[in-house]
């Protein structure tokens, strides 16, 4: 079944495929919604669903909550519509809208160094940290949010 999708507010719809999440539907259809991992464990693609129904799919269990379910939020990167939805996210339209999270920049630099040399690696954010670990190493750098434009 291929559900209906309807942004609030911009009063945008596209089309939803059996195995597909909204948010890749979204992105087919050349709209942008915000997000960052794309696997569930950021929240920044968390968006409240105004009426229809989810599969939650696979997530980080902290990321998004069983509260926060009953109060009708889901993770677009993860969720896969079982009827027809109506949703509520601000979409990303220019540079304004895209949040930077500025880091502590000797972190960042030897985060990056151990990425590069292929080292497996976990994210996790959450109350205003992130925690980054790296094969063994790991790191927990404070953020700060900046604005573009």
């Amino acid at each position: 079944m291929t559900a209906k999708i309807t942004i609030k507010p911009s009063d945008h719809s596209f089309a939803c495929d059996d195995d597909e999440t909204v948010l890749a539907a979204a992105m087919r259809n050349d709209l942008m919604l915000p997000y960052g991992c794309r696997n569930g464990a950021c929240g920044t693609c968390k968006g409240r669903i105004l009426s229809g129904d989810v599969d939650y799919g696979p997530h980080q269990a902290s990321t998004l909550t069983e509260d926060e379910k009953r109060m009708g939020l889901a993770l677009f990167c993860c969720a896969q519509p079982l009827t027809d939805l109506v949703i509520e996210v601000k979409e990303v339209r220019r540079a304004g809208d895209i949040r930077i999270r500025a880091f502590d920049r000797v972190a960042i630099e030897e985060v990056a160094a151990l990425i590069e040399r292929r080292a497996s690696l976990a994210i996790s954010v959450s109350d205003g940290e992130v925690t980054v670990a790296i094969g063994e190493r790991m790191f927990t750098l404070p953020m700060t949010e900046h604005r573009i434009g």
